[in-house]
C-alpha cells in the first residue's frame, strides 16, 4: 500500500527543501541592477542587428547569456562547412548549446567528437588540442582553454581531462598570467580570463595554485577605473566584461575589486553607448573605439555573470541532474503523492521532481513562474493563466538545462 504524502500546494512542494534565491543585491556601488538589465537588455538588441549574420554562434551565447533562454538563431545550412580551426568548433559547439541545439549532432556532424579527437595522446605536447581540426599545429594557448570550455559544457565526450588541465598550466607564464602563443612568454587579461574559466570548469578552485596565481596577475591588469588593460594603459570592454566574466566564475564578486576611481563593474558600464545601444571598445576616441560585436559581447558576458554570479559557460555547462531533494525523495519512494484528492503517480510527477530538487538553477524567468504558481500566456488571441504543472516543468527544464535533462541515473528510473 503506497503512504499517502499529500502535495499541499505545487510551489510549496517544490520549495520545500529548496530556497529560491532573493533578488540579486547590486554589487556596483551606485548603479542599479534595473541599469545592468536595461543596458544589457539593449546589448542583446544591439547584437541581433548587428551581429547576427556574421556571429550566429557567439550571437547565441551572448543572448542566452543576458536572457537565460535559448537564443531563437538559425545558423546557416553552410555554417558547419567553413569550420577549420578548433577553436571554430569550440565557438560552434557553445552556439548551439545556447540555442537548445545538440552539438553531438549538428548539420550532420559530431562537433564534440571531433574536437575531442584533436587532442594529442603522446609526446612533448600530449594533452593539447591541436589548433587546427586536422590535427595540426601545438602552438596558440587560448585554443587549449576553449576547447576545455566547450567540451566540458558540452558533456557527452571522453577525453584526457588531467593532460589537457597540465598542457595549460605548463604554459602559465612566471607573473601568473596566460598568453595567446606558446612563442612567447607573455600574459594579457583576456587570454588569462579564458584559462581561469577552463580551469575552474575542470575543477580547480580560486584557492588552486594555478588560479590564484592567475587572479593576482589579473589584479596587475586593472586600471584606475576599475576596468582592465590589454597591452594598453587604459582599461577596454572587452578585457573588463571577459575578466568579471572569469572572477565570478571562480566566486569573486568582480564589484570587490576595487581601484582608484571605481571597481569593473562600474567601468564596464562606462563604456555603454546610449545612442546605439552597444559597447564601446575604449573611451579614449581613438579609431578602434567605437562600437564592436566583439565589445558588446563581452560586455554582455560581464554584466550577466554580475547578476548571476556566474560565468555564461558554467550556465551552459553539461549537468548531471542525478539526485532529488529529501521531500521529492520520499514522494519518489513512495511512487506519487495525493493531490486534490487524486493519486498522482511519480511519471507524472517526474519533471515537477527534477524542477523542485533544482530550483535554484532555473532561469530566473522560471523561477518566477514557480514562484506565481503558474504563468500568463497568450493562446488564440487571450489570455490563459497556465497553473504549474508537469507541462510547465518540462519547459523550464529543457530552457534551463537543455539536453542535461536525459542525462539522469536516480530520477530517470519509473517506479
Amino acid at each position: 500500500m503506497k503512504k499517502q504524502l499529500t502535495l499541499t500546494g505545487v510551489s510549496a512542494a517544490l520549495a520545500l527543501g529548496m530556497v529560491v534565491p532573493a533578488a540579486l543585491a547590486a554589487q556596483t556601488g551606485t548603479t542599479s541592477t534595473a541599469t545592468l538589465s536595461a543596458e544589457k537588455t539593449s546589448a542583446v538588441a544591439w547584437m541581433q542587428k548587428n551581429a547576427v549574420s556574421q556571429m550566429p554562434d557567439w550571437t547565441a551565447v551572448a543572448t542566452y547569456a543576458a536572457t537565460g533562454n535559448f537564443a531563437n538563431i538559425t545558423f546557416p545550412k553552410s555554417y558547419v562547412s567553413g569550420l577549420k580551426s578548433s577553436t571554430d568548433y569550440a565557438r560552434a559547439i557553445l552556439g548551439v548549446l545556447a540555442t537548445g541545439g545538440d552539438p553531438h549532432s549538428f548539420q550532420g556532424v559530431n562537433l564534440v567528437a571531433k574536437l575531442a579527437a584533436t587532442q594529442l595522446t603522446s609526446g612533448s605536447n600530449e594533452g593539447k588540442f591541436t589548433d587546427n581540426i586536422d590535427k595540426t599545429g601545438t602552438d596558440m594557448i587560448n585554443n587549449q582553454a576553449w576547447a576545455i570550455i566547450a567540451l566540458e559544457d558540452a558533456g557527452g565526450v571522453t577525453y584526457n581531462r588531467a593532460a589537457a588541465a597540465m598542457w595549460l598550466i605548463s604554459h602559465q607564464n612566471k607573473d601568473g598570467g596566460f598568453g595567446y602563443s606558446a612563442q612567447y612568454n607573455t600574459s594579457d587579461a583576456d587570454d588569462t580570463a579564458a584559462a581561469v574559466v577552463a580551469l575552474g570548469l575542470l575543477g580547480f578552485t580560486k584557492d588552486s595554485k594555478p588560479v590564484s596565481a592567475a587572479l593576482q596577475y589579473l589584479k596587475t591588469q586593472q586600471a584606475a577605473d576599475g576596468g582592465f588593460v590589454n597591452g594598453a594603459t587604459t582599461s577596454n570592454s572587452d578585457s573588463t566584461g571577459v575578466t568579471i566574466d572569469a572572477l565570478e566564475s571562480a566566486g569573486i564578486p568582480a564589484a570587490s575589486w576595487t581601484a582608484k576611481d571605481g571597481n569593473p563593474v562600474s567601468a564596464l558600464l562606462s563604456f555603454y553607448d546610449k545612442a546605439s545601444g552597444g559597447f564601446n571598445y575604449d573611451n579614449t576616441g581613438s579609431e578602434w573605439s567605437g562600437v564592436s560585436a566583439m565589445s558588446t559581447r563581452d560586455s554582455i558576458f560581464g554584466l550577466s555573470a554580475v547578476q548571476t554570479g556566474k560565468s555564461v559557460y558554467q550556465r551552459l555547462h553539461y549537468r548531471r541532474l542525478n539526485s532529488l531533494n529529501s521531500y521529492w525523495s520520499h514522494i519518489y519512494a513512495a511512487g506519487g503523492a495525493w493531490f486534490n484528492h487524486q493519486w498522482i503517480a511519480w511519471p507524472q510527477l517526474r519533471s515537477m521532481a527534477i524542477a523542485g530538487s533544482y530550483l535554484s538553477d532555473l532561469t530566473p524567468e522560471w523561477q518566477k513562474v514557480v514562484a506565481a504558481r503558474g504563468e500568463w500566456v497568450t493562446q488564440n488571441g487571450h489570455r490563459t493563466w497556465l497553473t504549474w504543472g508537469p507541462a510547465l516543468a518540462n519547459e523550464a527544464l529543457a530552457q534551463s538545462f537543455g539536453l542535461d535533462t536525459l542525462h539522469l541515473s536516480l530520477i530517470a528510473a519509473v517506479k
